[in-house]
């Protein structure tokens, strides 16, 4: 209020039609934050031989690199 943005302040918790929609900001930031927690560790414990084994036999790296993260993320990520 000192900056002069809002004259004066929001009644978050009181009033019922912003309820829902600061509801829905907020699970979608906690969401997000777990799902990226899951990701990275997913994608970080993917073994280094596997895209060792696929450039021997002969896969682009782009496809390999695809392939090899679709199917280690998908059980972690099926289960959020």
């Amino acid at each position: 209020m000192s900056l002069g943005i809002i004259k004066e302040p929001i009644f978050w918790l009181g009033e019922g039609k912003l309820f829902w929609p600061l509801a829905g900001v907020i699970n979608i930031w906690k969401e997000v934050g777990w799902n990226s927690i899951i990701y990275i560790s997913t994608m970080t414990s993917i073994d280094p031989t596997l895209y060792e084994a696929a450039s021997i036999d002969g896969a682009a790296v782009s496809a390999a690199s695809f392939t090899l993260r679709c199917r280690a993320s998908s059980p972690p990520l099926w289960c959020c």
